[in-house]
Order: C-alpha cells, then structure tokens, then sequence
C-alpha cells in the first residue's frame, strides 16, 4: 500500500469519525428531549391522580390500572361481561373442534365420496363433499338421497329412519342404482357393441 492510499484511508476514518460524533450528539439532544418530556407527563399524571384523590403511595400501579379499566367497562355500554366473554370464546373453541377432523375421519369421508362417487357417475351426477361439521352418517344419508331416485327398490324409502343402518343402505341402494339400467356403459364393463 501507497503512503498516498494510506493518507486517504486515513481522512475518510476522519470523516467517519468527525459524521459517527455528530450523529451521536443529535442523538443525545433527542433522548435528552425525550426524557424531559417524560418527567413532565409523570407531573401531570400524578398531579390528576392527586386531585382525585388517590394516592400512588397507598395503591400499586396494576390495583390504579384494574380501577381504570373497571371503570371504563361501567361507564361504557359496549363492554363484555367476563362471564358472557367466557362463554362465548368456549363456543367459540367448541366450534373450530367441531369444524377441523382428524385424519382417520378425513379418510372416512373421502371413502364415503368416492363410493357414492362411482355411483353417481354412472348417472352424470357427481358426489359432493361434505359439509363444514357433518358428521359421517348424515353424510353418507345425504348422498343416498341423491342415489333414491335411480332405485327402484329403494325410491320411497325413508332413510334416517331405516333399521339396517347407513352401510347396509349404501350398499343396498348404491348397488340398486348401479345396476338399474340407463342406457350407458356400467363403469368396469364394456360397452355393448351392436351386433
């Protein structure tokens, strides 16, 4: 290195230094600024706790903050009951449990749709998912309805009242409709070729 280039580094740490104390000196200006302040808010404020009568000495800070807010929630007609918050929030966390599923039940669900699915599609229909917080029976019951129609066994029959249960009803009506003839291709079999 050149003793010019080293002249030059040394100006610019000049520099820096000369820009690094004057930056800093503003800043203390700022903190300085910032503190008075402070102090004069703290005057204020315990000068309006003076008046009203409460002491900072006799009552912490938290027990004057529960006051204030004690308060504010009377003199307020919007405010929420803790009791009727409490409430609330637990139905609130009952809902979303009841709205998210485990996996094995998400299993069960698209089992179920896939099922009525394949049957559906022999009719141009197609299964459509289940509804937020439907339980698996009332699912598959739902489906069936879609499947009555195409039975003719099954065409009347009430299906949340049926004794056999919802799987021996999806298998009864699934295959009833499946097999009824309509004049398409069954899925798995060809089609007929005239002769």
């Amino acid at each position: 290195m050149t003793p010019e280039e080293l002249e030059t580094i040394k100006e610019i740490a000049e520099a820096l230094r000369t820009d690094m104390a004057t930056s800093l000196a503003a800043l203390d200006k700022k903190c300085d600024a910032i503190a008075d302040s402070f102090e004069k808010i703290k005057k204020k404020a315990d000068a309006a706790g003076e008046r009203s009568g409460e002491n900072e000495d006799d009552l912490s800070r938290d027990h004057l903050a529960a006051k204030r807010v004690a308060a504010d929630r009377q003199a307020r007609p919007d405010s929420v009951d803790p009791a009727a918050f409490a409430a609330l929030s637990s139905s609130v966390a009952e809902l979303k449990k009841r709205q998210s599923r485990p996996m094995s039940d998400l299993n069960a669900f698209a089992d179920a749709q896939s099922k009525a699915d394949a049957v559906l599609r022999t009719h141009n229909e197609r299964a459509e998912p289940p509804m937020a917080g439907e339980e698996l029976v009332a699912y598959q019951i739902r489906m069936h309805r879609k499947m009555q129609p195409h039975s003719s066994k099954w065409k009347g029959v009430d299906l949340g009242d049926h004794r056999g249960g919802p799987r021996s009803v999806q298998q009864r009506v699934g295959g009833n409709s499946r097999r009824r003839d309509t004049g398409r291709p069954q899925p798995g079999r060809p089609a007929a070729v005239p002769a």
